[in-house]
């Protein structure tokens, strides 16, 4: 799927001393769905404020929780949920609470680079990419 200028704002209107970061060239989008337990049952994600752009930030994902069964990664960034536009941690969170039991993310992952994927293999002292 193509992304749009309107897709994503950062902080330069208010860091103009800042260079402008440009997630089209950083990032994947991608959509994943989730089932929301009853009962108050949690994702188990925790979302804050991306310091770099104004989206939500996927700060963590417990491990076999919903949100990493639905496939939510720490470091993605929200960008929708259920096609409504997300800007800050309070904006998804709230429209999270809110969904229907069955909800999209449309989420913003970091593309991976040859030095973020480079690891080292002390076995027999080469480096591997995954």
């Amino acid at each position: 799927e193509g992304w749009r200028d309107s897709d994503f704002e950062t902080d330069s209107d208010e860091n103009q001393n800042e260079p402008e970061l440009d997630l089209t060239r950083t990032h994947t989008k991608l959509t994943v769905t989730i089932l929301k337990p009853g009962g108050g049952v949690k994702l188990g994600m925790r979302i804050t404020d991306s310091e770099d752009f104004r989206e939500a930030l996927v700060e963590n994902v417990a491990a076999s929780s919903i949100a990493a069964g639905a496939g939510v990664k720490s470091d993605d960034l929200i960008l929708s949920v259920s096609g409504e536009r997300v800007r800050c941690r309070g904006e998804a969170t709230d429209k999270i609470a809110k969904a229907a039991p069955m909800f999209t993310l449309e989420l913003a992952r970091r593309k991976a680079t040859r030095s973020s994927a480079k690891q080292s293999d002390t076995s027999n002292g080469c480096y591997g990419y995954s």
